[in-house]
Formats: structure tokens, sequence, C-alpha cells
């Protein structure tokens, strides 16, 4: 408690400060974003990414700036989650991160997100990962994350791994909410071992139900195998694009390709595996109705092939590639193996 003394003697006039107010009016001063353009610039201003070769956790916000590349060579590099915002903010830039090994912690993100309405913080920004050994996107009660998804159009994605990708977060390059006209972007991983999405997952390029493309594209290439447990959306005005290859066995549970702006046409699906194929959920690559009666949505086109190896598509599991009411093409499904192709009872092609 302080006391002023009024401007007339005769009267003493008590001034309270509550201290609670005081608190909580500095506790809202938000700590600004440090600058980052290079993995050195990182080890100086992070105590969790010591200099030398061992392991690095990024733990503070960085802002990093158009066509910066984070080289970390060898080391085994983790980006942990940061209550005060994005650890990695590149918003609409194109940025390179170059690793031993790529963790993304539950609750962490690489932020390449366009959320202007002008150009160029409109587009989604371009964020390629290259690595040695393993890239993993990690999820507890919240995701790893890398985020490129725009209100024009979504950016691009780009994993390139000597060993395995396991995803248990999430890879978007989707419009952004409120943006109908946002078109999908582009998500691409190759992998030196297997491409692993455990259940809860999400690769999504998902477009915007007036956008001028609609959906956008993911390509997947594995040395080993392909055991998506999790979400594809690839959903839009026009269905998007999705290509799969393993080098060995693929399985494949839900792959979201419908159409869905007017007399929107379903997705292309391309899915060939080594050895087998095994599909246990649905895959939709339907047309949609058109609201202004100008013709029902094309199916879209889907191609399963077995190399060397059985095709079955379980009891919970189908294959969608209908045209829409009242006069939309069906769509083509084809399913191929050297061995034996199976729909087992209850699925639906």
């Amino acid at each position: 408690m302080t006391r002023r003394r009024a401007r007339r003697a005769c009267c003493l006039v008590v001034w309270s400060v509550p201290i609670a107010l005081l608190a909580v009016t500095v506790g809202v001063r938000a700590t600004p974003a440090l600058d980052a353009c290079s993995a050195d610039d990182i080890v100086a201003q992070d105590p969790g990414c010591p200099s030398g070769t061992g392991t690095c956790s990024i733990t503070k916000n960085f802002q990093v700036a158009n066509r910066c590349v984070l080289d970390f060579g060898g080391r085994a590099v983790t980006i942990s989650a940061n209550a005060s915002g994005p650890v990695l903010s590149a918003q609409s830039a194109a940025v390179t991160i170059q690793a031993g090994s790529l963790v993304i912690a539950p609750g962490g993100l690489i932020d390449g997100r366009g959320i202007s309405t002008t150009a160029p913080g409109d587009q989604g920004g371009s964020i390629t990962i290259n690595t040695t050994g393993a890239v993993t996107l990690q999820k507890t009660t919240s995701a790893g994350r890398i985020d490129v998804s725009a209100t024009t159009a979504a950016g691009t994605i780009t994993i390139n791994a000597g060993g395995s990708v396991t995803i248990a977060g999430a890879l978007n390059a989707d419009r952004l909410t409120n943006y109908p006209t946002g078109d999908g972007g582009t998500i691409q991983i190759s992998a030196g071992g297997d491409i692993i999405g455990q259940a809860g997952s999400l690769i999504s390029t998902y477009g915007g139900d007036q956008a001028p493309t609609g959906g956008g594209e993911v390509d997947l290439l594995a040395t080993g195998k392909i055991l998506l447990s999790g979400t594809i959306d690839i959903r839009g005005s026009d269905g998007g694009t999705l290509n799969a290859q393993a080098g060995d066995a693929l399985s494949v549970d839900t792959v979201m390709g419908n159409g869905t702006g007017d007399g929107g046409s379903g997705a292309d699906i391309s899915i060939e595996a080594g050895t087998s194929i095994q599909v246990t959920n649905q895959i939709t690559a339907s047309g949609a109705i058109s609201p202004t009666f100008s013709g029902g949505g094309a199916g879209g086109t889907v191609s399963l092939t077995a190399d060397f190896g059985s095709l079955a598509v379980t009891a919970s599991g189908g294959v969608h590639a209908d045209g829409a009411n009242p006069d939309g093409d069906a769509g083509e499904i084809d399913l191929t193996a050297q061995g034996a192709v199976a729909l087992q009872k209850g699925s639906t092609t």
C-alpha cells in the first residue's frame, strides 16, 4: 500500500494498488522470437543445443527467414514444444533443415503457414528436411506438426530421410479454415527405410470446396514398407493426387479423396507395393453433386498393384470411385496382383 498527498493539505487520499493486478500486467508480456538463419545461430542462443556433435534440442522460439539453411551436420535434433508459440516460425518462407536425425516432439511445431490475405504472405512456405537417419513426428496429448497451410495456396513439405519416417503427429498442407478458395499443397516423403503412419496420424493436403485446383498431392516412396494406420486427406473442390510406392509390403487405412466442390471430381490414387497390399478401411475418390445443377462430378481413379504378393480388402475396407447424381461418370478401380486378390465379406467396391 502507498500513500499520496492530495493537493489540499486538509485532505489525505489513500491510493491502493493491487499486487495481483501488477503481476498479471507483467505476465502478459510475450518473449519475442529470436532470429536464426543457420544452425550456428541456434547453437549460440539456445542452451538446449550446445556446440559440438551431441544431441541438439531446440527449445526456444526462432524466426527463420526465407532461403535459410539450418545445417546441423550429423547431429540428432529434436524440436521441442514451447508454450510461447512455434519453435521454428518460417511463415511463407523456404527453409531447409539438415541433420543426422530429426524428432518433432509432442507439441513441437514448424510453422510455414501463409496467414496473410495478400501476396506473398498468402502462400504456404516450403519446408525441406534432409536426414541421413530417421524422421519422427511424435504425439501424446498434443501432436508434433509441420504446417504449411495457407489462405490462397498451401505450400510444400519435403522429407528425404536415409532411415525410416514415423508419423504419429500431423503434416498439414491445407487451405486454412474460412478460406474456401484456398488450394491444397504438396507433401513428399522419401524414406530409405519404412514410412509408418500410426493410428491417429494425419497427412493432409485438403483444399477448399471453391478452390481453383482443390486437393493437393501426397507422394510417398519407401525402400521398405509403407504402413499407414492413420488418415490421408486429399479432398478439395476436385480431389487431389496420392502416389504411394513401397519396396516391400504396403497397408493403408483411410484415404479421403472425394471431390467437395460444385460437381467436383474424385481423386487420382495410385498405390503400389513390392510385395502385398492390404486395405483395412475406406479409400474414397467419388465425385460431388452439384447444388447449382451443373452436373454431377465424375468418380476418380484408384489403382492398387501388388507386384509380388496378394492384394486384400478386409471386411471393414472398401474402395469407392462413384460418379455423383444425376449424371456423373463412374470412376475407375484397378486391382492387380501376382498373387490372390481377395475382397473379404463386408468389404465394398
